[in-house]
């Protein structure tokens, strides 16, 4: 009774797959029902496919059912073929097919069939059964789905429209069931579809970035050096359709971009890369902008075409401009690897300015080439080598701790690709040592399902030692200044910690490369000259917006002026800036005032009619009401006895 209650699950299941994989658009949609119902009593042989379900997945079935779907005639055979490939894989689970090898024999048929134009039905039969098993086994079918991404993408433009459509439905598949960690594995694959001649091809590719984007905005971030070139290549395309889908997916990948400043820029940016013409208004705007957030290759990627647009003009205010700002954008940055992907487009860019006409021209392009090969010293290939040695170790050291011999070579090479990519986000943002000493225990709970979907449960017993070598090799990969910190610590308690802070506006870069730690208890003076950004550095860190700033952190900030309209008294300006929902404010704020020395008459005086220094005594007062955790004060002493 179990085995037939099992059996009939099991028919009941294909049924629905069926509902799934089977397109409005197939002529052959009703006799393709007909059979999977003929299949479902009893195995009995199906008309239109001609073979049986067995009763149990079995090695056996799979083989005959992927025979079944090279060779199907008809619309309906490549239907049931992959109905019944997907219910044997998910009964049988993802080790079988990497054994039979059965996802590379399903393309490579459909890859012999493409020169037939009159047997497109073997090539719909392997994409249907892709997207079967990639639905049915989720993110343990992602070794075998992945290297056949750039086939699937090309069979998007097949001249017969059945099998572009089961492609275009088996790439969202994919996509949906890909763990975010994965996207920089997808992504080759769809900058390839959105340089094809298809324009269908391209625009599947571009509304498959923005699902991407949507999905998995961090991981994709890190794609976007790569990514943008492509999609401004389709946004200048000749197909109308092509030109709209670039321009719609263009706002929605920014959402991966996670710098502040940049974010601020959003409007401007999708203006610029859609309008040429706006290059110089986008170019002031840039410059105008307050930066204290270091710059990433995330947002180097939108701001890098437009300052190369305006570096190639021929408008001699445009290219000094674009210059100034292209000096900055590489001062800007933290770590030379960032910088790397641009640097074959923008150094010659730069020298090309060196050659200008005018002398103000080549003396800022001069100055932004410095900092361009400053910014990038010797370490635009290291970035790729070190993911490339983490990963290749990674995967050496996987393989043998799952078996080499039993173990498929592109599961132990795409957990190796997994285990670099966590990596790369883990030790992307604030380092500390406690970062260093989790990250071993993080990048094991990435590997372990996949492993125990794959049938390697005892892997977990033997990750330890594995991915503290693989941290290891990926620290030493990493700059000094970056290692340093992750193996010191002071033992200080810090209520702010920000790393690698920067301050530049109005085309200035202030600061670079700079840490703020405050001490809890501690009492620290901000000094410098007139001009330098003092306030501006205050009016950021107030506002919470520099990237490693605490989030919730209780901060009040004491101007060094009071603005307030004519008319109100010293209690009620207080009850206005008294922190929402105070306990008994009346009460509070008379207290307080009479802390800081507010005589009676004084509390009834009109605020604009006090002096500098009890406006200053006033601030201080609302203060002590919000009860902050980091107090900032802007020159309060200026006005005080």
């Amino acid at each position: 009774a179990a085995a037939a209650r099992e059996a009939e699950a099991s028919r009941v299941a294909m049924r629905q797959l069926l509902s799934r994989l089977v397109s409005g658009s197939h002529e052959a949609t009703a006799q393709a029902v007909r059979a999977a119902a003929a299949a479902g009593k009893g195995g009995a042989a199906s008309e239109e496919s001609g073979f049986e379900l067995p009763e149990a997945p079995s090695v056996e079935a799979l083989e005959r059912f992927l025979a079944e779907a090279a060779s199907a005639a008809s619309a309906s055979a490549a239907t049931a073929a992959a109905i019944y490939v997907s219910a044997c894989a998910s009964g049988l689970g993802p080790v079988p097919l990497h054994a039979t090898r059965a996802v590379p024999r399903l393309m490579n048929a459909a890859h012999e069939s493409a020169e037939d134009r009159s047997a497109p039905h073997a090539r719909e039969a392997a994409v249907l059964c892709l997207n079967g098993m990639s639905e049915r086994l989720g993110f343990a079918f992602e070794p075998l789905a992945l290297p056949q991404l750039p086939q699937i993408v090309a069979l998007v433009g097949d001249r017969d429209r059945k099998v572009g459509e089961a492609a275009v439905r088996t790439l969202e598949t994919v996509v949906s069931c890909l763990d975010p960690l994965a996207v920089p594995a997808a992504m080759p694959a769809l900058y390839h579809g959105m340089r094809t001649v298809s324009w269908h091809v391209k625009e599947v590719c571009l509304r498959t970035v923005g699902r991407l984007a949507a999905r998995a905005p961090g991981p994709l971030g890190a794609c976007m050096p790569e990514c943008v070139p492509a999609v401004i290549g389709c946004l200048n395309d000749s197909n109308a359709k092509v030109q709209s889908a670039a321009s719609e997916v263009i706002p929605t990948m920014l959402s991966c971009v996670d710098n502040p400043e940049t974010q601020s820029l959003k409007a401007m940016i999708v203006r610029a890369l859609r309008e040429p013409s706006f290059t110089l208004e986008a170019v002031d705007e840039i410059l105008s902008q307050t930066f204290v957030n270091a710059m990433d290759g995330t947002s180097l990627a939108f701001l890098m075409p437009i300052l190369l647009r305006g570096l190639r003009s021929e408008t001699y205010e445009l290219v000094k401009k674009a210059a100034t700002c292209a000096g900055n954008m590489c001062a800007l940055i933290v770590n030379g690897a960032e910088l790397a992907p641009f640097l074959p487009e923008l150094n010659p860019a730069l020298e090309m300015a060196l050659e200008h006409s005018s002398p103000a021209v080549r003396a800022e392009a001069a100055t932004a080439r410095d900092k361009l090969l400053e910014g990038v010293g010797e370490l635009q290939a290291s970035a790729r080598k070190g993911r490339d040695v983490v990963s290749e170790l990674l995967r050496t050291r996987l393989a043998d701790a799952l078996g080499a011999a039993t173990t498929p070579p592109e599961v132990a090479a795409h957990m190796g690709s997994l285990g670099t990519s966590l990596l790369e986000r883990l030790f992307a943002g604030k380092l500390s040592t406690s970062l260093l000493a989790e990250a071993p225990q993080r990048l094991a709970a990435e590997l372990v399902p996949l492993a125990v979907a794959v049938g390697a449960t005892s892997l977990a017993e033997k990750l330890p030692p594995v991915c503290e070598a693989a941290v290891e090799a990926f620290v030493e990969q990493l700059p000094l200044r970056a290692q340093q910190v992750l193996t010191s610590s002071d033992g200080k308690d810090y209520l702010v910690d920000v790393q690698n802070c920067i301050l530049a506006f109005a085309g200035r870069v202030l600061l670079k490369k700079a840490d703020i730690r405050f001490q809890r208890g501690h009492r620290y003076g901000l000094i410098g000259q007139n001009g330098v950004g003092k306030t501006t550095l205050l009016n950021r860190l107030s506002a919470g917006d520099i990237r490693g700033f605490p989030p919730g952190l209780n901060v009040h900030y004491i101007r060094h002026e009071v603005v307030c309209e004519d008319g109100v008294d010293v209690v009620a300006f207080c009850m206005q800036k008294a922190p929402a929902g105070l306990a008994d404010a009346a009460v509070r704020i008379e207290g307080v005032l009479a802390e800081v020395g507010f005589t009676d008459e004084l509390r009834a005086s009109e605020v604009n009619n006090l002096s500098g220094g009890w406006k200053m005594k006033l601030s201080v007062a609302i203060s002590i009401l919000h009860a902050p955790e980091l107090l900032l004060l802007d020159e309060p002493t200026n006005h005080l006895d």
